[in-house]
């Protein structure tokens, strides 16, 4: 069976074991979010297909109503295949334009470089007659300095050739082995590149490692997202479907490729130019970019196959930088606190500061680190994916079209909309303003429960029950469900806030009580990530996500994992202290601390 994609263009053929829609796409890529992993619980996965003949399911009926199934609508996840199938997936990746935190160009190193790979000026003078003792591969160890410096037998057969052609080259060397060889002329720059593989997103810098300096940098959403909106849906289909890690690692090895290729074609640099790869990222991510299986971290005891790994020839990973080019992975402390995490730590600084920080990386998994220079305590909150917009009646993430903010002013509800659009969805950081504002007009109460406004207030009209009986406050649109242009906010999305908020809260809790610290003990709260950094401080604090402290001890540092694994590339020195980090950090895991239940229920309150 051949089956056509659109906007996009693209006749997919049909593997054997493919049974619906969402399954070729999440093959295909990015372009279609199935945030639950194609298990049907999210009713996300909108495709329009107006010549399918097959009956739309009972998990359809549910999401979809009797006016979208007659135009044509269906969910990916369920719809099954027929040859000649066209499917529409709405919006192009382009149109999309997810919000993606990936840093500026000109970021500069401010201390003395210590890069990863550097380039030396070497002489090649062949070695006398007498001097049997003397090889090729001993004349380029002693003119680099480095008595232990492996060779790769492929340079070590390029080495007769470049002897004969001058009496100077050029070698590209690491802390450890000799990268490339090149001819005298080519002593003008080396550069690497600095990745986050994120859980929805990529981001990729390009620098010059001469000057520490980045010098353009390129995002994108993880083609994986296609297969689940969190690690354990990535899990899931590496354990269920054949080649399902091949095919995870493939897309993501893929689309690194396509946007490394486009940093060096715009800033004229050839991607055989690029000796080095500094790779962050959770610990799931790290194993799939690796090819290695990462089932053990989905369950118990969530370990992971390694938490660290030696440096890597680029050509062996299938990274199209210099085949011979380093690459490095950042080392993760646990199966749930990964790279990206022991990146966080290093940019934050605080392992080298007296000051007591709480680091706090909010996402599906959220990672929180306590400490300073004397300890480190870490641990994972199963926070889910509500602040990524799954879950949520109208949740999406931060793109085109997304509610970021939220206040209630003048009888009145104000929005602020990511590109000045209409309002299609509310992201993370709109959730937390809008629970927020709820909190402080009375429209839930403490325990999160819906509670009705007075009948002569403004908002009393924006409540109603939807069909199921439920209670929903309208946003923003027409007072019904079913309209296009309408956004709701039900009772069962005010439970995934909490789910999600009393998870942190929680990790938060027990890790100060294992210092018998208290909020008030803390010296900065460090928020890292996307969604930390469009995060009202005030609202955050106050429906519980944050601790209790002034809003002047909260920062934001941004895509704190770009920015470990680009000091990882500039400073070996850094990349020691990293590989430190990852050794000493102490891990927590909340589910074996003993009233850990009772602890969470006690924070679900708003």
């Amino acid at each position: 069976m051949r089956i056509t994609f659109l906007p996009i263009g693209s006749m997919v053929t049909v593997e054997a074991e493919e049974r619906t829609v969402g399954q070729v796409a999440a093959r295909l890529g990015p372009g279609l979010d199935q945030p639950c992993g194609g298990g049907g619980t999210c009713g996300k996965c909108r495709i329009l297909v107006p010549n399918s003949t097959s009956e739309p399911s009972v998990t359809e009926l549910k999401f979809l109503s009797s006016e979208d199934r007659a135009s044509g609508l269906r969910l990916a996840c369920q719809c099954p295949l027929e040859d000649g199938l066209v499917v529409n997936l709405g919006d192009s990746l382009e149109e999309k334009r997810d919000r993606i935190l990936s840093g500026d160009a000109g970021a500069r190193y401010k201390r003395k470089p210590q890069p990863v790979v550097r380039k030396k000026r070497i002489c090649l003078i062949k070695p006398e007659v007498n001097d049997p003792g003397t090889s090729l591969a001993a004349i380029l160890r002693r003119e680099t300095g480095q008595k232990d410096m492996q060779i790769s037998l492929q340079l070590l057969q390029s080495l007769p050739g470049a002897f004969a052609k001058g009496e100077s080259a050029v070698a590209v060397i690491s802390h450890s082995r000799l990268v490339a060889l090149e001819e005298d002329e080519k002593m003008d720059g080396v550069f690497g590149v600095a990745i986050d593989i994120g859980t929805t997103t990529l981001v990729v810098w390009l620098v010059d490692l001469d000057t520490a300096t980045v010098i353009d940098t390129v995002s994108e959403l993880n083609p994986q997202t296609s297969s689940g909106a969190d690690v354990l849906s990535r899990i899931s289909v590496i354990q269920n479907r054949v080649a399902g890690l091949e095919m995870l690692k493939v897309a993501v090895l893929s689309s690194l490729n396509r946007m490394i290729s486009t940093l060096a074609r715009r800033n004229g640099i050839a991607p055989a130019g690029i000796y080095a790869a500094a790779v962050s990222g959770n610990t799931c991510m790290g194993h799939i970019f690796m090819g290695i299986d990462p089932s053990t971290i989905g369950r118990s005891p969530f370990i992971p196959v390694t938490r660290s790994l030696p440096l890597q020839d680029a050509g062996s990973l299938g990274l199209e930088i210099n085949p011979q080019g380093e690459v490095l992975m950042i080392p993760c402390i646990s199966g749930y606190v990964g790279g990206d995490i022991t990146s966080g730590i290093q940019a934050s600084a605080m392992f080298k500061s007296p000051a007591i920080t709480l680091l706090v990386d909010i996402g599906t998994n959220s990672e929180i680190v306590l400490g300073n220079r004397n300890f480190l305590l870490a641990c994972s909150a199963a926070a889910g994916p509500a602040f990524e917009g799954a879950r949520i009646t109208h949740g999406m993430r931060a793109g085109n079209g997304a509610v970021e903010r939220v206040s209630f002013q003048d009888g009145e509800i104000r929005l602020g909309v990511i590109g000045d659009l209409a309002p299609a969805g509310i992201c993370g950081s709109g959730l937390v303003d809008l629970v927020a504002e709820m909190r402080r007009f009375g429209l839930i109460d403490r325990s999160g429960k819906f509670a009705d406004p007075a009948p002569d207030s403004w908002l009393h009209s924006r409540i109603s029950k939807n069909p199921q009986g439920m209670k929903e406050f309208h946003i923003y649109g027409t007072m019904t469900n079913e309209s296009a242009n309408g956004l709701v906010f039900s009772q069962k999305d005010v439970r995934e806030v909490q789910l999600a908020k009393g998870a942190i809260a929680t990790g938060i809790q027990i890790l100060l009580e294992k210092k018998n610290l208290k909020p008030g003990d803390l010296d900065r709260v460090v928020v890292a990530g996307a969604f930390g950094n469009y995060l009202n401080s005030e609202n955050a604090v106050k429906i519980g996500i944050l601790p209790e402290v002034s809003t002047e001890k909260i920062e934001y540092i941004g895509n704190s994992s770009v920015m470990g694994a680009f000091h990882a590339l500039v400073s070996l020195k850094d990349y020691r202290f990293m590989e430190k980090i990852a050794r000493e950090a102490e891990y927590v895991e909340l589910s074996s601390v003993g009233d850990f239940q009772r602890r969470f229920l006690s924070n679900l309150h708003f």
